[in-house]
Parts: structure tokens; C-alpha cells; sequence
């Protein structure tokens, strides 16, 4: 087999740079989003329950409460990084 390299360029002499260091710590869980979770979770459970009981069939709401729920953490990272791009420039 030839030899392949895992760089994109195909050279072995390039070095990999990462976009966040080893020393940033990141929250992985933060109260927002368990907060968010939890109630979308029962919003959508509480729906499927009242269609089964009353219809006699139920959907998958893993999808809806996907797209719902990208939608609105979107709607917070915007508004966060405008309110910080605001105070920078206030600056």
C-alpha cells in the first residue's frame, strides 16, 4: 500500500494547531441547558401521552424537540455574542 498521511495537504511536515488549547476548561453542563432539556423533555412527553390516550397512536417527538430545542439554544449564542460584540465596541 502507499504510503498515506492523515494531513489534508498530504505532507507529513505540518503541524496541528488546535482551535481551543488543552488548558481551557469548557462547562459541559450548565443549568440552561438542563433547565431547557427537562422542560422540553416533559412538554413533549406530556403531548405524546395525550395522543396516545386520546388517538390510540403516538409519533417519535425526538425529532421535533431536536429542532426545537438547536433553535433556541441558536437564539441564546446569538443573543449572547451580540451583547458581548456590543460591549466590545462600547469599549
Amino acid at each position: 500500500m502507499p504510503n498515506e498521511s492523515n494531513t489534508s495537504s498530504g505532507t507529513a511536515s505540518a503541524e496541528f494547531h488546535p482551535y481551543i488549547s488543552n488548558e481551557t476548561r469548557l462547562r459541559e453542563l450548565t443549568p440552561i441547558p438542563l433547565i431547557m432539556g427537562s422542560l422540553l423533555g416533559m412538554l413533549f412527553g406530556m403531548s405524546s401521552l395525550y395522543l396516545v390516550l386520546k388517538v390510540g397512536l403516538t409519533v417519535s417527538a425526538s425529532i421535533p424537540v431536536a429542532v426545537i430545542s438547536i433553535t433556541l439554544f441558536r437564539i441564546m449564542v446569538t443573543e449572547r455574542a451580540s451583547e458581548t460584540l456590543y460591549l466590545l465596541v462600547e469599549e
